[in-house]
Protein backbone atom coordinates (compact mmCIF):
# COMPACT_ATOMS: atom_id res chain seq x y z
CA UNK A 1 0.00 0.00 0.00
CA UNK A 2 3.27 2.54 0.63
CA UNK A 3 3.35 3.09 -3.11
CA UNK A 4 -0.50 3.59 -3.32
CA UNK A 5 -0.29 6.48 -1.02
CA UNK A 6 2.26 8.04 -2.54
CA UNK A 7 -0.07 8.42 -5.83
CA UNK A 8 -1.09 11.54 -4.86
CA UNK A 9 -3.15 14.47 -6.26
CA UNK A 10 -1.97 18.72 -7.53
CA UNK A 11 -2.41 21.53 -5.68
CA UNK A 12 -5.35 20.13 -3.88
CA UNK A 13 -6.80 20.80 -0.16
CA UNK A 14 -6.51 18.03 2.37
CA UNK A 15 -8.28 14.35 1.28
CA UNK A 16 -11.01 13.99 2.74
CA UNK A 17 -10.70 11.97 5.80
CA UNK A 18 -13.11 9.65 8.19
CA UNK A 19 -14.39 12.55 10.42
CA UNK A 20 -14.34 15.80 8.32
CA UNK A 21 -16.43 16.42 5.83
CA UNK A 22 -14.57 16.39 1.89
CA UNK A 23 -12.67 19.47 0.72
CA UNK A 24 -14.79 21.34 -2.32
CA UNK A 25 -12.54 23.70 -3.69
CA UNK A 26 -9.20 23.01 -5.40
CA UNK A 27 -6.24 24.60 -6.59
CA UNK A 28 -6.43 25.00 -10.71
CA UNK A 29 -4.07 22.24 -12.49
CA UNK A 30 -1.14 23.95 -14.87
CA UNK A 31 -2.31 23.85 -18.83
CA UNK A 32 -0.87 21.24 -20.82
CA UNK A 33 1.10 23.77 -22.47
CA UNK A 34 2.56 25.43 -19.37
CA UNK A 35 6.09 26.29 -19.77
CA UNK A 36 8.42 23.54 -19.38
CA UNK A 37 11.50 23.72 -16.51
CA UNK A 38 15.15 22.02 -17.73
CA UNK A 39 14.52 18.74 -16.21
CA UNK A 40 10.79 17.89 -17.01
CA UNK A 41 10.30 15.73 -20.02
CA UNK A 42 7.25 15.91 -22.01
CA UNK A 43 5.57 12.72 -23.53
CA UNK A 44 1.90 10.59 -24.33
CA UNK A 45 0.57 7.69 -23.93
CA UNK A 46 -2.71 6.26 -26.21
CA UNK A 47 -5.74 4.87 -24.57
CA UNK A 48 -5.10 1.58 -23.35
CA UNK A 49 -1.30 1.59 -23.46
CA UNK A 50 0.53 1.52 -20.45
CA UNK A 51 3.12 4.60 -18.83
CA UNK A 52 4.95 1.78 -16.64
CA UNK A 53 3.84 -2.09 -15.68
CA UNK A 54 4.06 -3.87 -12.33
CA UNK A 55 7.97 -5.08 -12.16
CA UNK A 56 9.22 -2.27 -14.16
CA UNK A 57 12.43 -0.71 -13.03
CA UNK A 58 11.85 2.54 -11.29
CA UNK A 59 13.51 5.06 -13.27
CA UNK A 60 10.92 7.40 -13.36
CA UNK A 61 7.68 9.74 -11.83
CA UNK A 62 5.16 11.11 -13.75
CA UNK A 63 2.81 13.85 -13.61
CA UNK A 64 -0.29 13.90 -15.14
CA UNK A 65 -1.49 16.72 -17.26
CA UNK A 66 -4.31 15.31 -19.73
CA UNK A 67 -6.48 12.09 -19.75
CA UNK A 68 -6.65 9.47 -17.44
CA UNK A 69 -4.77 6.54 -15.72
CA UNK A 70 -6.00 3.54 -13.36
CA UNK A 71 -3.18 2.06 -11.56
CA UNK A 72 -3.95 -1.66 -11.41
CA UNK A 73 -2.19 -4.28 -9.04
CA UNK A 74 -2.72 -7.93 -10.04
CA UNK A 75 -3.71 -10.14 -6.78
CA UNK A 76 -2.16 -13.73 -6.11
CA UNK A 77 -5.63 -15.53 -8.07
CA UNK A 78 -5.17 -13.60 -10.59
CA UNK A 79 -7.34 -11.05 -10.62
CA UNK A 80 -6.73 -7.03 -10.28
CA UNK A 81 -7.05 -4.87 -8.07
CA UNK A 82 -7.73 -0.84 -9.28
CA UNK A 83 -5.46 1.06 -6.51
CA UNK A 84 -5.81 4.91 -7.26
CA UNK A 85 -7.67 6.71 -10.65
CA UNK A 86 -5.03 9.50 -11.63
CA UNK A 87 -6.55 12.70 -13.45
CA UNK A 88 -4.60 16.09 -14.55
CA UNK A 89 -2.14 17.30 -12.06
CA UNK A 90 -1.89 13.84 -10.35
CA UNK A 91 1.37 12.80 -9.34
CA UNK A 92 2.24 9.03 -10.35
CA UNK A 93 4.67 6.29 -9.94
CA UNK A 94 6.12 8.38 -6.96
CA UNK A 95 7.79 5.88 -4.43
CA UNK A 96 11.36 4.12 -2.73
CA UNK A 97 10.88 1.24 -4.41
CA UNK A 98 13.04 -0.44 -7.00
CA UNK A 99 10.72 -1.98 -9.21
CA UNK A 100 7.16 -0.52 -9.73
CA UNK A 101 4.92 -2.31 -7.86
CA UNK A 102 1.54 -1.46 -9.67
CA UNK A 103 0.68 -1.26 -13.48
CA UNK A 104 -0.28 2.62 -14.52
CA UNK A 105 -2.91 1.75 -17.32
CA UNK A 106 -4.11 4.85 -19.64
CA UNK A 107 -7.78 4.69 -19.69
CA UNK A 108 -7.79 8.00 -22.55
CA UNK A 109 -5.02 9.71 -24.34
CA UNK A 110 -2.41 11.14 -21.50
CA UNK A 111 -0.12 14.04 -21.74
CA UNK A 112 2.68 13.39 -18.94
CA UNK A 113 5.51 15.03 -17.74
CA UNK A 114 8.35 12.52 -16.93
CA UNK A 115 11.18 13.20 -13.69
CA UNK A 116 14.33 10.65 -13.22
CA UNK A 117 13.61 9.50 -9.85
CA UNK A 118 17.68 9.61 -9.58
CA UNK A 119 17.66 13.34 -9.36
CA UNK A 120 14.57 13.81 -6.91
CA UNK A 121 17.39 15.16 -3.91
CA UNK A 122 19.32 17.66 -6.02
CA UNK A 123 15.86 18.80 -7.44
CA UNK A 124 14.77 19.27 -4.19
CA UNK A 125 17.40 21.04 -2.88
CA UNK A 126 17.84 23.47 -6.09
CA UNK A 127 14.12 24.25 -6.73
CA UNK A 128 12.16 25.11 -3.90
CA UNK A 129 9.00 25.24 -5.75
CA UNK A 130 9.55 21.81 -6.60
CA UNK A 131 10.31 19.79 -3.58
CA UNK A 132 7.16 22.04 -1.80
CA UNK A 133 4.85 20.80 -4.45
CA UNK A 134 6.57 17.36 -4.08
CA UNK A 135 6.05 17.52 -0.50
CA UNK A 136 2.21 18.73 -0.87
CA UNK A 137 1.62 16.22 -3.51
CA UNK A 138 2.83 13.22 -1.21
CA UNK A 139 0.96 14.61 2.25
CA UNK A 140 -2.21 14.59 0.25
CA UNK A 141 -1.44 10.81 -1.09
CA UNK A 142 -1.45 9.48 3.02
CA UNK A 143 -3.98 11.35 3.85
CA UNK A 144 -6.39 10.13 0.71
CA UNK A 145 -5.20 6.36 1.31
CA UNK A 146 -5.66 6.27 4.39
CA UNK A 147 -9.17 7.54 4.34
CA UNK A 148 -10.24 5.29 1.08
CA UNK A 149 -8.72 2.03 3.29
CA UNK A 150 -11.26 3.24 6.09
CA UNK A 151 -14.17 3.90 3.78
CA UNK A 152 -13.61 0.18 1.80
CA UNK A 153 -13.56 -1.51 5.52
CA UNK A 154 -16.53 0.16 7.07
CA UNK A 155 -19.07 1.85 4.21
CA UNK A 156 -21.83 0.15 2.88
CA UNK A 157 -21.80 -0.46 -1.57
CA UNK A 158 -23.90 3.12 -1.84
CA UNK A 159 -21.54 4.79 1.03
CA UNK A 160 -18.40 3.67 -1.19
CA UNK A 161 -20.16 4.71 -4.60
CA UNK A 162 -21.15 8.05 -2.70
CA UNK A 163 -17.74 8.74 -1.41
CA UNK A 164 -16.27 8.21 -5.28
CA UNK A 165 -18.31 10.38 -6.81
CA UNK A 166 -17.66 13.20 -4.50
CA UNK A 167 -13.92 12.58 -4.73
CA UNK A 168 -14.25 12.57 -8.59
CA UNK A 169 -16.41 15.62 -8.03
CA UNK A 170 -13.76 17.37 -6.61
CA UNK A 171 -10.65 16.11 -8.43
CA UNK A 172 -12.76 17.41 -11.82
CA UNK A 173 -12.61 21.09 -10.54
CA UNK A 174 -15.77 21.08 -11.79
CA UNK A 175 -18.34 24.44 -10.77
CA UNK A 176 -21.52 23.06 -11.78
CA UNK A 177 -21.51 19.44 -10.29
CA UNK A 178 -21.16 17.65 -14.14
CA UNK A 179 -18.39 15.24 -14.01
CA UNK A 180 -16.72 13.20 -16.38
CA UNK A 181 -16.17 9.12 -15.58
CA UNK A 182 -13.75 7.67 -17.99
CA UNK A 183 -13.48 4.22 -16.32
CA UNK A 184 -16.09 1.87 -17.01
CA UNK A 185 -18.50 0.04 -14.14
CA UNK A 186 -16.10 -2.85 -13.94
CA UNK A 187 -13.05 -0.36 -13.24
CA UNK A 188 -14.57 1.53 -10.40
CA UNK A 189 -16.20 -2.25 -9.49
CA UNK A 190 -12.66 -2.59 -8.70
CA UNK A 191 -11.62 -0.09 -7.14
CA UNK A 192 -14.39 -0.21 -4.37
CA UNK A 193 -14.45 -3.69 -4.03
CA UNK A 194 -17.56 -4.44 -5.14
CA UNK A 195 -19.13 -6.42 -7.69
CA UNK A 196 -20.25 -4.86 -11.17
CA UNK A 197 -23.82 -5.74 -10.68
CA UNK A 198 -23.84 -4.00 -7.17
CA UNK A 199 -21.99 -0.82 -8.56
CA UNK A 200 -25.04 -0.56 -11.04
CA UNK A 201 -27.62 -1.43 -8.55
CA UNK A 202 -25.90 1.56 -6.23
CA UNK A 203 -25.62 4.16 -9.46
CA UNK A 204 -29.65 2.98 -9.76
CA UNK A 205 -30.33 3.99 -5.93
CA UNK A 206 -28.82 7.26 -5.98
CA UNK A 207 -30.67 8.29 -9.37
CA UNK A 208 -33.98 7.39 -7.91
CA UNK A 209 -33.17 9.19 -4.77
CA UNK A 210 -32.61 11.74 -6.75
CA UNK A 211 -28.99 13.14 -5.84
CA UNK A 212 -27.45 12.40 -9.49
CA UNK A 213 -28.31 13.01 -12.69
CA UNK A 214 -26.97 10.49 -15.29
CA UNK A 215 -27.27 10.93 -18.87
CA UNK A 216 -24.92 8.98 -20.25
CA UNK A 217 -22.72 5.91 -18.43
CA UNK A 218 -19.94 8.21 -18.23
CA UNK A 219 -20.96 11.78 -17.39
CA UNK A 220 -22.89 12.52 -13.86
CA UNK A 221 -24.11 15.47 -12.24
CA UNK A 222 -24.55 15.38 -8.35
CA UNK A 223 -27.55 17.23 -7.99
CA UNK A 224 -28.13 17.32 -3.73
CA UNK A 225 -24.00 17.01 -2.58
CA UNK A 226 -25.56 18.53 0.47
CA UNK A 227 -27.96 15.36 1.40
CA UNK A 228 -25.65 12.98 0.15
CA UNK A 229 -23.25 14.61 2.54
CA UNK A 230 -25.55 14.31 5.20
CA UNK A 231 -26.26 11.11 4.85
CA UNK A 232 -22.62 9.63 4.57
CA UNK A 233 -21.80 11.85 7.85
CA UNK A 234 -24.60 10.46 9.91
CA UNK A 235 -23.55 7.04 8.93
Amino acid sequence: MIQTAIQTRHHQAPAASWTGRAPRKTAPVPAAGAAMRPFETKFSVKADGTVFDEGDEAIYFYKLLTGSLRLVKVVADGHRQICDFHVPGDLVGFSNAAEHEFSAEAIQDCTLIRYRRRDTDSLIKSDAAFACELQALTARGLSSAYAHMVRLCHRSAYDRLAWFLLAMVDRSQSSDGWVALPMTRIDIADYLGMAHETVSRAFTQLKKSGVIIEPTLNHIKLVDRDALEDQLYAA
